[in-house]
């Protein structure tokens, strides 16, 4: 379990990254934006996969907060 938040914890950093890189880069950078709008959608894609296939996260079915459990 540490691994998978490990690795969740890095694909928000890396995506959160990405995200203001694209925000920042010109316009006329056409392959650049291409290829980190494709390295964005397999990051967002695997980060899925771990929260709501692997982890079979859902926060609408938390109803409360059960932290001190």
């Amino acid at each position: 379990m540490t691994n998978t938040a490990a690795d969740v914890t890095t694909l928000k950093m890396n995506i959160d990254s990405i995200r203001e890189r694209l925000r920042l880069l010109p316009e006329n950078y056409i392959v650049l934006r291409r290829t980190l709008g494709r390295h964005l959608d397999d990051m967002e894609d695997r980060l899925y996969e771990i929260e709501y296939l692997t982890l079979k996260y859902d926060p609408s079915q938390q109803l409360y907060d059960d932290d001190d459990i």
